[in-house]
């Protein structure tokens, strides 16, 4: 099966905000994709991918004030 995804994303923090997104496609289906997951963060913000224990990747960033 082949997966094509997307979408746009707004916060209007008031304040920093730490974020925990779980917003990609789970590893195993990646091939799956017509093209390649990318996440873009406006403003620029740093921010850190990994994978939890049952496999769902989890991006943490801390998301300055305004929106995001």
């Amino acid at each position: 099966m082949i997966i094509r995804a997307g979408y746009s994303i707004a916060f209007d923090c008031l304040a920093p905000t730490p974020l925990l997104l779980l917003l990609n496609v789970r590893p195993e289906r990646r091939t799956d994709l017509v093209t390649p997951e990318v996440l873009t963060v406006a403003p620029d913000t740093p921010y850190r991918s990994s994978q939890d224990r049952f496999g769902n990747i989890c991006t943490r960033l801390l998301a300055p004030a305004g929106i995001v």
